[in-house]
């Protein structure tokens, strides 16, 4: 056995040891496929419109909600029969860079505790009014030369409440999903239009 040899080896078990004591976050971020890499591209345009995200704002994985046959078309006019739809990592792709707050992330549990402490907390305080949102994205569907794509945005207004006259009113739950289309310019994503798919 060569000394280059054990040296190689002994590199390449230096490299799989101080990967596999990363985070699985950052482990995510390694193990991106081209497909992911290229939604994480395009999802630092699709956040850039988004609010300040608060707590629990997003979810911890893809809306899986299967779209409706009107919706469908929509999403096949835009970029035509996609492959089977790929699920990389959510954090890893929705947040590449960790801009946002670890909070605003959290599950569907986590958002019931969450929404009942945030109406304690506004029962107890004088605040004027409070608003619980929640965004959910689809994975990108992309055209076959991924240079358009549609991302199926679902913001939902969970619950809200006011102070009036001294007393404490709740405006109705409410939801609006879009499928946001985006263009690729110069190796770069760019926001093309929206196309509202329902309200309620």
């Amino acid at each position: 056995m060569t000394a280059s040899f054990i040296r190689a080896s002994l590199i390449a078990t230096a490299v799989a040891y101080a990967i596999s004591c990363l985070p699985a976050y950052a482990q995510a971020r390694i193990n991106l496929s081209s497909h992911d890499r290229e939604a994480q591209k395009l999802f630092r345009v699709v956040i850039a419109k988004e609010a300040a995200p608060a707590r629990c704002r997003y979810a911890t994985d893809w809306d899986r909600t299967t779209l409706d046959a009107d919706s469908t078309r929509v999403v096949h006019a835009e970029v035509g029969l996609t492959s089977p739809t790929l699920t990389g990592d959510f954090r890893t792709i929705v947040d590449p860079d960790q801009q946002a707050d670890a909070t605003a992330f959290c599950t569907d549990g986590e958002l019931k505790s969450y929404t009942a402490e945030r109406i304690a907390e506004f029962e107890r305080s004088s605040e004027p009014r409070m608003l619980i949102d929640r965004t959910l994205f689809s994975y990108p569907a992309f055209n076959q030369a991924r240079t358009k794509a549609v991302v199926v945005v679902t913001h939902l207004a969970l619950d809200g409440r006011f102070r009036l006259d001294g007393r404490i009113g709740r405006h109705p739950a409410g939801l609006g999903v879009e499928a946001q289309v985006y263009i690729k310019v110069g190796g770069g994503w760019r926001f093309l239009r929206s196309r509202l798919l329902g309200i309620g």
